[in-house]
């Protein structure tokens, strides 16, 4: 009895081994096939767009890119008021696009001017103390104009 379950292991053994090795060789098989399915090429037409009525419908799978494009960008960063195009629109160049608030800029402005005005004010006063009665830079030393410039804070009002 025990020589009989015994050839049945073995005859059992035996079939799942043939069983695995078929396996193997149709794994083999069919990714050979999928290689091949995926060495076609898919050649594609390129044409230039124009204004026109298409007279055939294309259905394309892709992504469309812009010859040319730019972007927006604004050196300070504010509250947009108006925004003269909508996406798509043509522009030309120096065509105004969008525009920020200017309240904060228009005070900064006004202040440096004040900032100025001051500056001035504070320049004529030193310059006045040492004898000259105007600013005018040929009848003044040129040492002397700079440095009470700098102390008055007239050259860094005036961005020089």
């Amino acid at each position: 009895m025990t020589s009989n379950r015994l050839s049945r292991f073995v005859a059992a053994v035996f079939l799942l081994g043939l069983l695995a090795c078929s396996g193997a060789q149709t794994k083999e098989t069919d990714s050979a096939d999928k290689r091949a399915y995926l060495k076609q090429e898919n050649p594609v037409q390129v044409m230039v767009l124009k204004k026109e009525p298409f007279e055939k419908e294309l259905v394309n799978n892709g992504k469309l890119v812009a010859v040319r494009k730019s972007d927006l960008q604004f050196q300070v960063s504010e509250q947009l008021i108006k925004l003269a195009v909508k996406n798509g629109d043509h522009v030309k160049a120096g065509q105004l696009i969008a525009s920020l608030n200017p309240f904060s800029y228009q005070q900064k402005l006004e202040n440096a001017r004040i900032e100025l005005d001051k500056a001035r004010m504070d320049l004529r006063s030193r310059m006045m103390g040492r004898g000259y009665k105007t600013l005018d830079t040929t009848r003044i030393p040129i040492a002397l104009y700079h440095t009470q410039a700098i102390q008055s804070g007239y050259e860094s009002a005036c961005g020089i």
